[in-house]
């Protein structure tokens, strides 16, 4: 494929589903003019060691949701403990903490819910 100036890519995919459980209320954070909502959502895996020994791991992701109409909603009607279904893509950031360390994180953006 090429884009409008002519330069050649190729399509990729990043896509995530989640369904999980919410660790905290949806938090409203940033200014007037780019606000976003930050959800932690709990994820669990249960499996069998060869001992028959039953093992449970849960990941946490953290969720930020950017879309106006989408992130309002969120904001009021999600409270810790709901279950959802989610949809969106994995981002990654590097940024310099406060001692100039750089750090990394990874989240989701979310573009899709179902509660």
């Amino acid at each position: 494929m090429e884009d409008e100036t002519g330069n050649k890519y190729e399509k990729s995919l990043n896509r995530v589903q989640i369904i999980g459980r919410l660790g905290r209320d949806a938090e409203l954070r940033g200014s007037d003019q780019r606000s976003v909502v930050v959800l932690s959502v709990a994820t669990n895996d249960v499996y069998t060691k060869q001992s028959g020994e039953r093992v449970s791991h849960v990941d946490w992701h953290r969720i930020s949701v950017f879309q106006p109409n989408l992130r309002d909603k969120i904001a009021i009607n999600l409270k810790k403990g709901d279950r959802v279904f989610l949809a969106g893509k994995i981002r990654y950031d590097e940024y310099r903490d406060n001692d100039n360390v750089l750090r990394r994180s990874a989240s989701i953006l979310a573009g899709y819910f179902l509660i």
